[in-house]
């Protein structure tokens, strides 16, 4: 808060600047008169205070009206600040529950403001990162701003980067701290919007899909060569059986020709109406009523089962895909975009 002004604050920081400036003793007995979801948001403000400039907290204090009697530069708030004025305002025990609830949002804050930073500003400065500070920082973005500041990156880190995203494991709180900490000191949040985004499986393959087709390619590459289970997880994830919808009649009927009828009603098993009708009208009347006679005659399967065909008829999708035959709409970024 070295550089920040009062008119910068929003109206929860000023009360826990205000909280601060006023002591432990006079803090509690304001506490002491708020109600309890209040008292939670203004300790969670207090809990994410550093150091309170003297020029900073006078302004606060001029605002209500009083004096500043403190000399000190900097006055320190923190989550010890919190609790000591929790535990004279409510008492040990509420005050321990409280914190409890706190410490967690404090915890991810530095990440959380990572969404509204500039992506190329971010990119330049963890460039340098090890690959796991990287991917850690990226789990925590937006997905599609994840997708572009891992597009910016070399790429010879890529697929390290996309290897340890999808496998990320639980990170020690210290790890986390010290990250939030180096990113406060040298990135500077511009205006965007927050959400909740995580890191794994799901995230990569996400992400992936927003990549250009070259660049998706090389990481998948190097991924099938140097951690292949990996790799088949996430390729799994990037294109779903109902994804076929995505694909036009022209290369529906592509797709069809390399596909066996018994595996096709296999997996249209636990497809959506939707699926089915687009591929009942790339089909002659003759082969659809064939297929409709094999999904009627078929008894229960085994979920396992139908997602095994629906598997092989994906790997069928992305091969003709890579050969150029096949085009998912969706896919391959603005260098593939048709423009009539």
């Amino acid at each position: 808060m070295k550089n920040t002004n009062v008119q910068q604050l929003s109206g929860g920081q000023r009360a826990a600047v205000l909280m601060v400036s006023l002591g432990p003793e006079d803090s509690a007995r304001v506490l002491r008169e708020m109600p309890a979801r209040e008292i939670e948001q203004v300790t969670l403000e207090i809990a994410r205070l550093g150091d309170v400039p003297n020029e900073l907290r006078q302004q606060i204090m001029e605002m209500v009206g009083h004096e500043a009697g403190t000399p000190e530069n900097f006055l320190e708030g923190g989550l010890s600040y919190a609790q000591m004025v929790l535990e004279k305002a409510v008492g040990g025990e509420q005050a321990r529950e409280i914190l409890t609830r706190v410490q967690g949002s404090v915890q991810t804050t530095g990440f959380e403001m990572l969404r509204g930073f500039d992506t190329a500003q971010l990119v330049n400065f963890i460039r340098n990162e090890h690959p796991q500070t990287i991917a850690l920082i990226l789990a925590h973005l937006r997905v599609e701003q994840a997708a572009a500041a891992l597009s910016m990156l070399s790429p010879e880190i890529q697929p390290d980067i996309v290897a340890r995203l999808a496998t990320m494991e639980e990170i020690s709180a210290d790890t986390i701290s010290e990250i939030e900490s180096v990113l406060n000191q040298n990135v500077v949040p511009v205006d965007g919007q927050a959400s909740s985004e995580v890191g794994g499986m799901e995230v990569v393959a996400e992400i992936m899909k927003r990549l250009d087709r070259t660049m998706e390619r090389n990481i998948l590459s190097t991924l099938d060569r140097d951690n292949p289970q990996v790799a088949q997880q996430v390729k799994n994830l990037m294109f779903l059986f109902e994804d076929l919808r995505r694909i036009d009649d022209r290369g529906i009927q592509r797709v069809l020709k390399e596909v066996d009828t018994k595996e096709l009603a296999l997996a249209l098993k636990a497809a959506s109406e939707e699926l089915r009708e687009q591929i009942f009208r790339n089909m002659s009347e003759r082969a659809v009523e064939m297929l409709k006679e094999e999904l009627d005659l078929m008894g229960p399967v085994k979920l396992k089962t139908v997602e095994e065909a629906q598997r092989h008829i994906i790997d069928a999708v992305r091969q003709l895909e890579e050969q150029g035959e096949v085009t998912i709409a969706g896919r391959g970024g603005a260098q593939d975009e048709v423009v009539l």
